[in-house]
């Protein structure tokens, strides 16, 4: 029972609203959200990142990229964290734009390439596969991260006039957003 209700007119008083008017499990509850506990977790990817940048930078084998990442991944999973992109490269110690060229780049970067096209999809995979318990956040990461998108195309072709676009613009609704 909330700790300062004596009766139902009492809960209605906006001078008794607030933390007062909670259950303690309510209020442990609200204090446990978890967004410190989460940066606990992250701290330590920081802290290699940070190392690895200094005594690493760029310069990395195929074979002990592939290895860090397997790490990242296991950390990820001791420690019930998501695996991501933004999580491999400070784990990495690397910048976006180095890591993007490690993707992009095959020609250039070869094996390294193929490791980072890898951890890729598995991070994509396991958006995929965890995609009932959060489908949301999922759907938002598969897209922001992963390439995917949500598009519809029309195709007009032939000899079709202006006011005839513009009739079956009008006969889809599309004039009016």
């Amino acid at each position: 029972m909330p700790r300062n209700y004596k009766s139902k007119d009492v809960q209605t008083k906006k001078e008794l609203a607030g933390e007062q008017n909670m259950t303690d499990k309510i209020i442990k509850n609200a204090k446990q959200d978890g967004s410190g506990e989460v940066m606990e977790k992250l701290i330590p990817i920081f802290d290699k990142g940070v190392h690895e940048k200094a005594t690493r930078g760029t310069n990395w084998s195929a074979e002990d990229l592939a290895d860090e990442i397997r790490k990242y991944f296991q950390f990820c999973a001791d420690n019930d964290l998501k695996p991501n992109k933004a999580g491999a490269r400070t784990w990495l110690g690397c910048s976006r734009s180095q890591y993007h060229a490690w993707q992009s780049e095959p020609s250039k970067y070869g094996e390294i390439s193929d490791i980072i096209e890898m951890a890729n999809s598995i991070m994509e995979n396991q958006y995929i596969n965890r995609g009932e318990k959060y489908p949301t956040m999922n759907v938002f990461l598969l897209k922001a991260g992963h390439d995917y998108a949500e598009t519809q195309n029309i195709n007009i072709s032939g000899g079709t006039s202006q006011e005839e676009v513009d009739e079956t613009i009008k006969k889809l609704g599309l004039d009016k957003e």
